[in-house]
């Protein structure tokens, strides 16, 4: 898929370089850290070079990076990316967007695994007031970042 649609549309359009995050996040799932990080990492730099930093394609592909590199025991790279993806989200998609909760979460789990437990606890504490405050107490979200903000909490 990836070389045909590097063929029809070029090199570095943005149909292009969202087939190569699908490439580097199917390699990912089934196994190939090292191709899914070479691939990942390529499709982010491409992106981040032609569309900008605050390209929602761009965003993805670096959740993407930061998971697989989180996997492969890099932690201190994926949390440089988390750190660089958050204010990109919330700017991009909005502070209360499934996405934005979901990558600030990532980071603070991050945060968490590199022995940062109080900016984790803050930050899944801001993640589950902003769900409260959008989704409200009964809402499926609500349960799960509670269960995130407990981890946090020990």
């Amino acid at each position: 898929a990836y070389a045909v649609r590097r063929a029809t549309y070029g090199e570095d359009s943005l149909h292009t370089l969202v087939t190569l995050v699908n490439l580097g996040t199917i390699r990912s799932r089934l196994g190939d850290d090292a191709g899914a990080e070479a691939t990942l990492r390529e499709a982010y730099e491409r992106l981040r070079r032609h569309f900008g930093e605050d390209h929602p394609q761009l965003i993805r592909a670096g959740v993407n990076l930061a998971a697989n590199l989180s996997r492969a025991g890099r932690g201190d790279e994926a949390l440089a990316i988390y750190e660089r993806l958050v204010p990109h989200a919330t700017r991009v998609l909005g502070p209360t967007h499934a996405s934005t909760l979901t990558i600030t979460g990532n980071h603070a789990s991050a945060l968490r695994s590199a022995g940062r437990h109080a900016q984790a606890l803050a930050i899944h504490r801001d993640v589950h007031a902003r769900v409260l405050e959008s989704l409200g107490p009964e809402s499926r979200e609500a349960l799960v970042w509670a269960t995130h903000l407990g981890v946090s909490l020990g």
